[in-house]
């Protein structure tokens, strides 16, 4: 009766299969015991159960043994459905499955994360334009002023610059480069006078002023998290960036106590209304940006990686899908904003952020191990 032997083996391998997600080796014994124990001499044999093997519970065939030949290798054996090759296409499909449905958890977290961050175009820009204070003065003003953001971003990158220096021309240089913007700040400083608007958009720029200036800074803590081999996998980083996006609506519903409802604040006058420094804002896109620059750069790497080759295209299509979920869900913002307090409205956003997160942490597991 002609067996098929499916044993995970190191190294490279023509008959890699599923994009190179599972390595095997395979071939077709001939015998005439119905036995598959009796072709090989192992020192014992475990009949595969449910999460000791998924590969062997997945395909649902009777006879799957699990042969421990050493400490070091073990080979799964499963009965063929006949002597031609379709146990390899049906692996095929297993696999494919299987890694379909993992990214498609990840795509349902993503569309909650996109859906809490891209509040800065609705409820925190409604935040922005009903609760922070209209003006600010001295250092305060200075935050939104673009080219003091623009010499900020200087600094950082000739900082890195000059610490991964390997000359003393090229410290010179970057030295020279971040005193000049130190410079430019302080006369813009200097020159200070009065207040000005603080108005809704300026708070947009923040965003994207993160996203550039602590690029640098993630990249140097994953690499040296990664030289001691502690860098946290893909998955892991997607559930972090869960909890920091839950930890950012948590400012802003510290920033919300004590302040009117929507509603009130609109109809109040103008000795009642309530208003918040725009640092709180401020601090909220922080960390925002952090938990987005764990998620998304990280959500499209792991897509990639992971994707079966033939279908690469289709699941980073997923990735956007979901993304463009996310973005619709936004409304859900618009429909809190009115007579809730702003506490229960930021709520919301930490309770999901928070069960997205849980639920990626539950699963773990299964999204690292089609990770590796």
């Amino acid at each position: 009766m002609p067996f098929v032997v499916v044993a995970d083996i190191e190294g490279d391998d023509a008959d890699r299969i599923a994009g190179d997600q599972v390595a095997v080796v395979r071939f077709v014994v001939e015998s005439e015991s119905e036995d598959p124990a009796q072709l090989f001499h192992a020192s014992h044999a475990v009949f595969a159960v449910e999460g000791e093997d998924d590969l062997a519970v997945a395909s649902g065939l009777e006879f799957v043994f699990v042969f421990q030949l050493s400490a070091e290798f073990a080979m799964v054996i499963y009965l063929a459905v006949d002597g031609e090759d379709q146990f390899a296409v049906f692996v095929r499909r297993v696999i494919f499955q299987i890694i379909v449905i993992n990214l498609c958890l990840v795509f349902a977290v993503v569309i909650f994360f996109w859906m809490a961050f891209h509040q800065n175009g609705l409820t925190l820009t409604y935040f922005a334009d009903e609760f922070v204070q209209p003006t600010a003065e001295g250092a305060q003003s200075m935050v939104f002023d673009v080219i003091n953001l623009f010499m900020v971003i200087v600094i950082v990158y000739a900082g890195f610059a000059f610490f991964g220096a390997k000359t003393g021309k090229a410290k010179g240089i970057s030295a020279l480069v971040m005193l000049a913007a130190l410079a430019v700040i302080v006369y813009k400083y200097s020159v200070v006078e009065g207040s000005v608007s603080v108005s809704a958009p300026i708070f947009q720029q923040f965003n994207p002023f993160y996203v550039v200036a602590l690029t640098p800074v993630s990249m140097a803590i994953f690499g040296a998290l990664a030289r001691k081999g502690k860098e946290p996998t893909a998955p892991r980083k997607i559930a972090y960036g869960m909890l920091i996006a839950g930890c950012g609506f948590l400012v802003m519903l510290l920033a919300s106590m004590g302040l009117n409802s929507p509603d009130v604040q609109k109809a109040a006058a103008e000795g009642a209304k309530t208003f918040a420094s725009p640092n709180w804002l401020i601090g909220t896109y922080l960390v925002l940006t952090f938990g987005e620059l764990l998620l998304s750069p990280m959500g499209i790497s792991f897509v990639s990686k992971v994707a079966p080759p033939k279908y690469k295209g289709a699941m980073m299509g997923g990735w956007f899908v979901a993304t463009a979920l996310g973005n619709l869900l936004v409304s859900v913002g618009g429909f809190l904003w009115g007579d809730l307090p702003l506490t229960v409205v930021w709520s919301v956003f930490i309770v999901l952020c928070i069960l997205s997160a849980i639920f990626m942490f539950a699963v773990m597991g299964k999204l690292e191990k089609v990770a590796k």
